[in-house]
């Protein structure tokens, strides 16, 4: 099964479409997170990125892109960018 992770996006509505299996972390976890074996995958926000490449740097992983999101986030008032990654075999 796919463990996921969000960091920078953290609605009610992802929690309610995701199922309770998603983890709501800050970026450094979430690179960690990435870092573990697994099948895993990570929703970061564009403001997250720097934090998450860094964890996953200091882990000595690399992560690709799956498929970048941008959308307004109502709630906020906001756009926002959202990307998935996964761990790069």
């Amino acid at each position: 099964d796919l463990a996921l992770a969000s960091s920078g996006y953290a609605e009610p509505s992802l929690v309610f479409a995701a199922g309770a299996e998603i983890r709501l972390i800050d970026a450094g976890e979430a690179g960690r997170f990435i870092a573990e074996s697994g099948d895993r995958a990570a929703l970061i926000g564009r403001e997250e990125r720097a934090s998450f490449d860094a964890a996953l740097a200091a882990a000595g992983v690399r992560a690709e892109a799956l498929d970048t999101l941008a959308g307004f986030n109502y709630s906020k008032g906001r756009w926002t960018t959202l990307t998935l990654y996964r761990r790069h075999p």
